[in-house]
């Protein structure tokens, strides 16, 4: 085996052993993922330092003993949701703590509230479950809907990474989801625009080779008159002689 071929062979495995993945995947709905918010909340709302305990596994098996639409999620989808919530929980408060408190003071809470919103949704009952937690500070989580995973060679997920610099690439995850999604838009009001100009240019088309029909039949009716009326007049010169 050629040599270059083998440490390329060696340094891709090394790469594969970096990366965990957690599965089976789960596609969460919108609806399903607040089940399991407030499942969490009202398990916890006595004890928030119970969250996970004694396992994580017994935990979630509880939920979904007494939650019938999280029967069918396995409990490390469920312990994997949570992390993702979690960390768009501490990117918000952190956000809210540092630049929100500026927009508080000024009286702007509307502008506070919706932009916490926007980074986490349902931020109030992460707040009941996370709030009065120590040590809310989880590793860089990503999902999708194939699967969850983390990232084992993300800086993050040394402890001795800087807090500011988690909340940094979670805000800039975020930015870079909400530009994708206003491109969406642009895009689609520029076809939309387009679609109407087509229509527009169609409607005149149309309206155009109706009036050139229009004029024809009316030059052809002229003709016809214009033809009888002589007809006309020749049979009556005729019948003078």
């Amino acid at each position: 085996m050629n040599i270059i071929v083998k440490i390329k062979m060696e340094k891709d495995k090394k790469l594969k052993q970096k990366r965990l993945r957690l599965k089976p995947s789960h596609r969460w709905t919108e609806s399903q993922s607040l089940q399991l918010l407030q499942a969490v909340s009202d398990a916890i709302k006595d004890s928030p330092e119970s969250f996970e305990k004694p396992t994580s596994q017994r935990f979630y098996e509880k939920l979904q003993q007494n939650t019938p639409a999280l029967q069918s999620v396995v409990c490390v989808a469920m312990k994997s949701k949570m992390r993702y919530l979690k960390a768009l929980y501490v990117a918000a408060a952190a956000w809210k703590n540092k630049t929100g408190s500026g927009l508080l003071a000024n009286g702007d809470e509307s502008s506070v509230s919706a932009h916490v919103n926007k980074i986490c949704p349902n931020f109030d009952l992460l707040e009941v479950i996370f709030g009065q937690r120590k040590n809310v500070n989880p590793g860089v989580i990503f999902e999708s809907t194939d699967s969850i995973e983390v990232l084992a060679d993300s800086p993050c997920a040394d402890s001795s990474f800087p807090f500011n610099k988690l909340i940094f690439i979670q805000e800039k995850r975020l930015e870079l989801e909400v530009k994708k999604i206003e491109l969406e838009k642009e895009k689609n009001e520029v076809e939309l625009k387009r679609i109407e100009l087509n229509n527009q240019l169609e409607m005149k088309r149309i309206e155009t080779e109706s009036e050139k029909e229009t004029k024809l039949e009316i030059e052809k009716l002229k003709l016809a008159s214009e033809e009888r009326i002589k007809m006309f007049e020749i049979e009556l010169k005729l019948k003078s002689k």
